[in-house]
């Protein structure tokens, strides 16, 4: 849910920052005489604010679905039907085996 609010901010940023800029000729009545860079400002202050939101929203687990999308998320080892530990996903490390 964070990463669609960060997405929401990101989109709203860079039209703020087109119609400031006069890339989209649209007329903001509402601001009156106010210069069109305040629009711009508002633009780059809400990609930052995206940037944060997006930044922070990453590696939780979804609360409806209960999917892990961390890359350190613990994973069960199997022998047969019995957990007998747990590995890290982003572990890349092999067990290497000792030579007799």
């Amino acid at each position: 849910m964070k990463k669609v609010v960060g997405y929401a901010f990101a989109i709203l940023g860079f039209v703020l920052i087109a119609v400031g800029m006069n890339l989209i000729n649209y007329d903001v009545s509402f601001l009156g005489d106010s210069p069109k860079y305040y629009l711009t400002i508002a633009g780059v202050v809400s990609v930052i604010v995206s940037v944060f939101v997006l930044k922070n929203s990453t590696g939780s687990v979804s609360e409806k679905s209960g999917v892990v999308t961390s890359v350190n998320a613990e994973l069960p080892i199997f022998e047969g039907d019995n957990i007998v530990g747990y590995r890290r996903s982003g572990d890349t490390s092999k067990s290497k085996k000792r030579k007799k």
